[in-house]
């Protein structure tokens, strides 16, 4: 059995209290936190809901993620598959940098149902979802969440030199 299959996040958001505040409540499972494949993968997705609490949306379902990776021919039957998921609102400060393929609000499962498309020469097939599977935020994540929330701290990012672009550099 796929331990994927199992796990459960459930939570609501900007309810109001006493007039006056709002609040975000995010439910997890133990069995989400203990039931996937590595400890790392666990702090992957529990950031990923995190994330999507504080209005980051999923890379996966930009508009422009077509023109990066696309479905492989097996995943778009499927009905449960990431590929036939609504495509949420983006903020301007999200959509004014480069897709990223590895940013940890791309599922571990979506490097089986997406492939790059030949716009992303950067990176391969297996480094989509790598984000969440190690648990980490990525350059790219960071910058948009800076940008987000405190713009001075997004630093020097050049939008023309994303990761679909620029190759990783190598340890050593």
């Amino acid at each position: 059995m796929d331990p994927n299959l199992n796990i459960r996040f459930s939570g609501y958001s900007d309810n109001l209290i006493e007039g006056i505040a709002t609040r975000s409540l995010l439910y997890i499972s133990e069995q989400a936190l203990h039931n996937t494949l590595n400890v790392n993968q666990s702090r992957g997705m529990v950031m990923d809901q995190l994330l999507r609490f504080m209005g980051y949306r999923e890379e996966y379902l930009r508009p422009d993620a077509p023109s990066y990776i696309q479905p492989t021919d097996s995943s778009a039957a499927d009905v449960n598959s990431l590929v036939n998921r609504a495509q949420p609102i983006y903020s301007n400060e999200q959509l004014q940098w480069p897709f990223d393929p590895e940013s940890i609000t791309v599922p571990v499962r979506a490097r089986e149902e997406f492939q790059l498309t030949l716009y992303c020469k950067a990176r391969s097939n297996r480094d989509i979802g790598a984000g969440q599977r190690v648990g980490l935020l990525t350059r790219w994540d960071a910058v948009k969440l800076n940008s987000m929330y405190c713009p001075e701290q997004v630093g020097y990012a050049d939008p023309r030199m994303g990761p679909c672009v620029v190759p990783r550099r190598k340890a050593g």
